[in-house]
């Protein structure tokens, strides 16, 4: 079982039971969407202090979060299709009381990485425009 397959399972068990699966993409993006955003903050950052553009911190932060939600949709919908999450529901257990702790730890975890980013891309933009 790799990582996105036990995220999945974890997620599906924690809330998503007689839902009809519509929470379970909900918290699926929710959980990508930070991490990624803190990525796409670094590397917008990195690109435009490399091509000398200077885009505001506030066009940083809002060219990032639009990137990050439709690249974090085509991730979920590209690598959990009906198919997959079948597969992942049908092949593996049910997991026990530990599915909320893991939630929690991918919430905050996701969270944690973003401010760091952020703050990361922050010194970056602000040492090299000084603003």
């Amino acid at each position: 079982m790799n990582i996105l397959e036990k995220i999945y399972l974890h997620l599906y068990w924690c809330g998503n039971k007689g839902k009809g699966g519509g929470m379970i993409d909900r918290t699926l993006h929710n959980v990508f969407t930070l991490p990624i955003f803190g990525l796409f903050m670094l590397i917008i950052t990195y690109i435009s202090v490399k091509i000398s553009i200077d885009i505001k911190f506030i066009g940083l932060i809002v060219l990032s979060g639009v990137v990050s939600y439709f690249a974090t949709g085509k991730l979920v919908d590209n690598y959990y299709s009906n198919k997959k999450r079948k597969y992942i529901l049908t092949k593996y257990n049910k997991p026990g009381m530990i599915r909320y702790f893991i939630l929690i730890i991918l919430l905050i975890g996701g969270l944690g990485l973003a401010i760091l980013s952020s703050v990361i891309s922050g010194t970056i933009y602000n040492n090299y425009f000084g603003h």
